[in-house]
């Protein structure tokens, strides 16, 4: 699953990624846990590169962080892909 996981997010520049058992975690919002009907599992925690190449540009007067993509943007996009493959092969 770990290799599964790592290449689907690799072919997306994010290379940093390990799992983690859900047990080993401190749960805030368990009800969300409990309505997805979620009681054990692994968790996949990842490291995104922010810096991206819309950044450059020397010629900008805006900091780096602002021109770069909205990282919601971002991560919707990427789980809206993501989530199919990973519930059909799983």
């Amino acid at each position: 699953m770990q290799n599964t996981v790592s290449g689907l997010l690799a072919e997306h520049g994010i290379r940093l990624v390990a799992p983690v058992p859900l047990s080993e975690l401190t749960i805030v919002r368990q009800h969300l846990l409990d309505r997805a009907g979620i009681t054990d599992g692994t968790v996949f925690m990842l490291a995104v590169p922010y810096y991206t190449t819309f950044c450059d540009d020397s010629a900008r007067n805006i900091s780096a962080y602002a021109v770069s993509r909205d990282y919601h943007l971002f991560f919707k996009n990427l789980f809206d892909e993501l989530i199919p493959s990973l519930e059909r092969l799983f």
